[in-house]
């Protein structure tokens, strides 16, 4: 579930031909409680051979966002994502290319994460 978060639910009958009618009650709703926290979480795949997913969380008070891939070496590859970013679960994807466009080489690569004064890490393996 995400933390501080309302889920508005709206009641409807389902019959079997799959028509639905809406239920004259009001709606319902959940609040989740506590506080999302930063997160980078393990690419996917990893390895990769071609374009790979990278998830993150992003608290709700959060100020601008950088998402970068750096080679081995500590060379910038390419930026992600740089700036706002709403709060919850993000996704972006890497499809193995630099900030040119162009196929970087099999290696090990990592993704950072920055949010304020906070970065996390997470290694990724590219199998061109």
């Amino acid at each position: 579930m995400w933390p501080e978060t309302t889920f508005w639910y709206e009641v409807r009958a389902v019959f079997s031909e799959g028509t639905e009618d809406v239920l004259d009650a009001p709606l319902a709703s959940v609040t989740t409680a506590g506080r999302l926290a930063m997160g980078l979480y393990p690419p996917r795949p990893n390895p990769s051979a071609g374009a790979t997913r990278i998830e993150f969380d992003v608290p709700s008070h959060a100020g601008p966002v950088r998402v970068a891939v750096y080679h081995i070496g500590g060379r910038l590859v390419k930026t992600l994502v740089d700036g706002s970013v709403e709060r919850g679960r993000r996704s972006v994807s890497w499809d193995g290319r630099d900030h040119l466009g162009r196929a970087v080489s099999s290696g090990i690569y990592f993704v950072r994460f920055e949010l304020e004064d906070q970065a996390r890490v997470e290694k990724v393996v590219l199998m061109q």
